[in-house]
């Protein structure tokens, strides 16, 4: 099905790169993504689980022992 959408710069580079990894249509790789978005996500352990922006800096063991000595 062919349609026309507004997508972010980096969310179409990122799904460039990918169709070229994958030597598939860019189409193709936007359908991908969108699946692996939509799946249901099932939590492995017994804690809960959860997802954060590949944008937000890790938190660091030093950082968890600096907070706790505050």
């Amino acid at each position: 099905m062919r349609t026309t959408l507004d997508i972010d710069d980096h969310v179409l580079e990122q799904a460039r790169v990918l169709s070229q990894e994958l030597h598939v249509s860019l189409g193709a790789a936007v359908s991908l993504l969108a699946r692996r978005g939509l799946a249901p996500r099932m939590s492995a352990g017994p804690l809960p689980t959860f997802e954060v922006s590949a944008e937000i800096a890790p938190l660091t063991p030093s950082m968890v022992r600096q907070a706790l000595d505050e």
